[in-house]
């Protein structure tokens, strides 16, 4: 499930289309109080990358109904996303640029999750990063700047 309220412009998730589910970059968020405000939709609703159609979201548990939904953080999303695998210690990394607290590095293993550290390996366990869209939201709170993500019809 996604809720509205998590995203941000810019943020990547898939859009159902004709059956497929493609991935597509949030550039526009109308969270529930605005949602009587603009054409009159009764969901929370994003403008997306792939057109300037409106699209809904499912903010209950019912999956089935959901026309937007979050991209799973797997290999080859952090791959997308510029971290290295290091095959010593079997994890995915990022380096990052300190902002506004001491975090220089990011890393990924699929038994603990995300795993933030400050340059004296003091960490911090983020298991409830499971999505793209979380990353990049963390990623920015951490760094100041956007994650990259390299979707093939960006490249």
């Amino acid at each position: 499930m996604i809720k509205a309220n998590e995203l941000r412009i810019g943020n990547w998730v898939l859009l159902e289309n004709d059956g497929k589910w493609t991935p597509i970059q949030v550039t526009g968020v109308c969270l529930a109080s605005d949602e009587k405000k603009i054409d009159g939709f009764t969901n929370p609703f994003i403008r997306h990358s792939a057109g300037s159609s409106i699209l809904r979201f499912g903010d209950d548990d019912s999956e089935d109904d959901f026309l937007v939904r979050p991209i799973p953080i797997i290999p080859e999303i952090l791959e997308k996303c510029e971290f290295r695998f290091d095959d010593v210690f079997v994890k995915w990394f990022i380096y990052l640029n300190k902002h506004e607290c001491d975090i220089d590095r990011l890393t990924f293993r699929e038994s603990e999750g995300f795993i933030c550290f400050d340059g004296v390996n003091n960490r911090t366990i983020l298991k409830h990063i499971k999505y793209l869209h979380q990353l990049q939201n963390i990623f920015y709170d951490f760094s100041g700047k956007e994650l990259t993500f390299k979707n093939e019809t960006n490249d």
